[in-house]
């Protein structure tokens, strides 16, 4: 496939077969953008004044994760845009589409994660309270290596994980 930023600012994928999927189609852009793909693997476009100064944030793949859950990304709910970010499992490993399973945050008021199998829940982690999740303590075990936390707030509900020593690799993948 082919990556496309039109000259409106949208975004476009273009694959063989010559079909262009419009991933952006409302937002308009008044300036440059730019696409910049950070040390953390977020892919972000973002709009860039004329004196090269980096204005706000258009678009960003940490937004819609697949079957990765990498340092950084949130994985929740954003009660402003109705966006529930979850990371689905894949088919298989050659074929990208979303497989039996799928891990987020429980959209009801709860702070716990939930694995569903084809939308029925599979595992619960159990309330996140003090620093850990009540059935799933495995999970945030390592805190020599990790920072784990969980916020939920008015506007947005998420847990999220960053990396204690940058020549740590992680990430957490979900297989079927």
């Amino acid at each position: 496939g082919v990556f496309m930023l039109d000259s409106d600012g949208k975004m476009k994928i273009k694959h063989g077969g010559g079909e262009i999927i419009l991933w952006d189609h409302n937002r308009t852009v008044s300036g440059n953008v730019t696409g910049y793909m950070m040390d953390t693997g977020n892919f972000m476009l973002r709009e860039v004044a004329s004196d090269g100064t980096p204005g706000k944030i258009l678009w960003e793949s940490f937004d819609y994760p697949s079957n990765t859950l990498f340092p950084g990304m949130k994985l929740g709910l954003d009660f402003r845009t109705g966006r529930n970010r979850t990371v689905s499992s894949w088919f298989s490993g050659q074929v990208p589409t979303p497989g039996a399973f799928r891990l987020g945050v429980d959209p009801n008021r709860t702070n716990r994660l939930i694995i569903w199998r084809r939308d029925v829940v599979y595992w619960t982690s159990g309330i996140w309270e003090s620093g850990s999740f009540q059935m799933a303590p495995q999970l945030t075990s390592r805190a020599d290596l990790f920072d784990f936390s969980f916020v939920s707030n008015a506007e947005e509900k998420y847990f999220t994980y960053s990396i204690k020593d940058n020549s740590t690799l992680s990430r957490w993948e979900l297989n079927t």
